[in-house]
Parts: structure tokens; C-alpha cells; sequence
């Protein structure tokens, strides 16, 4: 149009058209820019909204962490709790009580498995039960027999040795029965304490 036009006419005016066209490509760029503006305002909002929901996310979690460590911590004092109470009847009617270091006889060697307060009990139908508690916040069992006149029982310095089935086993995969008997070694402080254990245990079988 404009070339059929300026070939008509030279010296035509085409200023109208420049200004039209002007105005018509600043419209779309207008357009454009609101566009743009939207999305980018869209956007910003999406992000907004993911962020409320990390923070939300985030709360839970924090919410429900708190909770399992505080059902941690009462389950652990409830177990505490229980432990401490086991531990102060063990030695309740006991005959002696003493600090022990517990072995048990591997092959030509012997094999430490742990120190603790031992408890000799008599037993109302003959014998004697030996209770080990390891010195832990556990306290787990280290030893939990029952001996009777049949047991071998010796003196060595300041050992008392005993042969008798282990309990707890101590294979995990066995049990007290399917294992045969075993050598223990029950070290004590000093030859004086030893023989106040060797007789304590001997004098009631």
C-alpha cells in the first residue's frame, strides 16, 4: 500500500501512518508488559505459596519430632525406671553381695564378659543363685544360675571358678540347654574376698 501510494505521489505525507503504526506497537508492548507483569505476579505468588507450605511442612516435622523425643524420653525413664527397681531387689535376702569381674573359659583362654554386682541367694529347695548385673544403665544380666552340691567349685587366688551351663547363653543363636557347660571365673578384689565367696557359695549347696 504505501509503495503503490509514494509511487502515485513523491511527496506524499506519511506521518498519519508512522504515528498509527507508533501507536499500535506501543499497544502491544503495553499488552506484553501487562502479560509479563501477571506472570511475574503470578509467580511470585506461587513461590509465596510454596514457601507457607515448606514453613508448614517444616512446623510439622518439628511438631512431631518434639513428640517422639518425648516419647523417647518417658519410655527411656519408664525403662530406667523398671532397671532401678530390678537392681534393688537382687540383692534382697542375698547371702552375699559383691563387686565382680565375670570371665568364662574360650578354647585355652578366658573371655571377660563384664564387671558387676554379683547376689548369692539360697534357694528354698537346696542350692544357690548367682545373679550378675553388668555395670551399666541397662544392667543387663551377665550371669543367672542356679547351683547345686553337684557343681564344680574351686578357689584360685583371688578367682572363684565354677563349671555349670551358661545362662544367658552365651551364643545367641543357642539356647541354656543346647550349649554344654562352661567354665566361669568370678574375679573379686583381693585371696580374702575370694574366700568369703568360695564359702558363701560352698556352705549352701
Amino acid at each position: 500500500w504505501i509503495t503503490q501510494h509514494v509511487q502515485q505521489n513523491p511527496c506524499i505525507d506519511l506521518t498519519p501512518i508512522f504515528k498509527d503504526y507508533s501507536k499500535y506497537m506501543k499497544e502491544i508492548e503495553d499488552s506484553k508488559t501487562d502479560e509479563e507483569e501477571k506472570k511475574m505476579e503470578d509467580t511470585e505468588q506461587g513461590v509465596e505459596k510454596d514457601d507457607d507450605d515448606d514453613e508448614e511442612e517444616e512446623e510439622e516435622e518439628a511438631t512431631h519430632s518434639e513428640s517422639e523425643k518425648s516419647e523417647m524420653s518417658s519410655q527411656s525413664s519408664q525403662d530406667s525406671k523398671v532397671d532401678s527397681q530390678a537392681v534393688s531387689t537382687d540383692d534382697v535376702n542375698s547371702i552375699i553381695t559383691i563387686r565382680s569381674k565375670l570371665y568364662y573359659k574360650k578354647g585355652d583362654s578366658f573371655v571377660e564378659l563384664g564387671v558387676g554386682k554379683l547376689c548369692v541367694t539360697k534357694v528354698e529347695k537346696g542350692g544357690v543363685r548367682l545373679l550378675l548385673r553388668n555395670d551399666t544403665s541397662l544392667a543387663q544380666i551377665l550371669l543367672n544360675v542356679y547351683l547345686t552340691g553337684s557343681v564344680p567349685l574351686s578357689l584360685q587366688k583371688n578367682h572363684v571358678l565354677l563349671v555349670c551351663h551358661p545362662n544367658p547363653p552365651l551364643d545367641s543363636k543357642k539356647s541354656e540347654t543346647s550349649e554344654g557347660p562352661v567354665t566361669y571365673g568370678l574375679k573379686v578384689k583381693d585371696i580374702h574376698l575370694a574366700k568369703e565367696l568360695h564359702s558363701a557359695i560352698k556352705n549352701n549347696l
